[in-house]
C-alpha cells in the first residue's frame, strides 16, 4: 500500500512539474518590463474615457442645476467646476491657503476627501436676522479641516488641506455660508 500511495504521489509531483516548464514555454502573451507597465496611456487612447469634471466660466452655471453659490470676493485663482452635471465646485485661495467649496442637491458624499478624521470637531454658527445655520467642521489625521452645512435641499461643503486655525476656519466658513445662503 505504501508503495502505492508512493508511486501515485510521485506522479502527480511530475506531472505539476511537467505542467510548470510547459508554461514558461508557452506561447502566451509577451512579458513587459516594470516601465512599460507603469506607462500613462497614449492620448488615444484616453480619449474615449470621459471626464466628469468639467471647467465652466462662472457661477452662474449651477443655477441651472439648482444650485446657489457664490465665489468669496476676496478669492484668488478661482476656478468653477461642475461634475458629473450634478456637484458644483468652486477652488479658490485665500491668504495662501488653497481651498475646494463643493455643493449638491443630489449626491450623497460629494466632498471627496479620502482621508481619516480625528475625533476633533468644531461647530461653525452664522445668524442673519431670523435665519440661522450651522456648519460642522471636522479636521483629518494630516490636519486639513471639511466643512459641511446645508440650505434646504443643498448641501455644501468646503475642504483645504492645509492645518489652518479653528479662527481662519470660522472666518471661511461663515463667509461661504452667508454667501451660499438665498430665499
Amino acid at each position: 500500500m505504501k508503495k502505492r500511495t508512493y508511486l501515485i504521489s510521485l506522479s502527480l509531483a511530475a506531472g505539476l512539474a511537467l505542467s510548470q516548464l510547459t508554461g514558461c514555454a508557452s506561447s502566451g502573451p509577451e512579458e513587459t518590463t516594470a516601465a512599460e507597465s507603469t506607462q500613462a496611456p497614449s492620448e488615444a487612447e484616453t480619449a474615449s474615457i470621459p471626464n466628469p469634471m468639467e471647467e465652466v466660466e462662472n457661477e452662474q452655471s449651477f443655477e441651472s442645476m439648482g444650485i446657489h453659490m457664490v465665489a468669496p470676493a476676496d478669492g484668488e485663482n478661482t476656478k468653477f467646476y461642475t461634475i458629473s452635471g450634478e456637484v458644483a465646485e468652486i477652488t479658490f485661495d485665500e491668504n495662501g491657503v488653497s481651498y475646494c467649496y463643493r455643493a449638491s442637491n443630489t449626491a450623497e458624499d460629494f466632498a471627496g476627501i479620502f482621508e481619516r478624521f480625528t475625533d476633533q470637531e468644531l461647530a461653525v454658527n452664522w445668524e442673519s436676522g431670523k435665519i440661522a445655520g450651522q456648519a460642522q467642521v471636522k479636521t483629518t489625521e494630516s490636519g486639513g479641516r471639511l466643512a459641511s452645512w446645508s440650505w434646504g435641499s443643498t448641501r455644501y461643503t468646503v475642504y483645504t488641506a492645509s492645518a489652518i486655525s479653528d479662527e481662519e476656519c470660522t472666518q471661511v466658513v461663515t463667509n461661504l455660508m452667508e454667501l451660499s445662503y438665498h430665499e
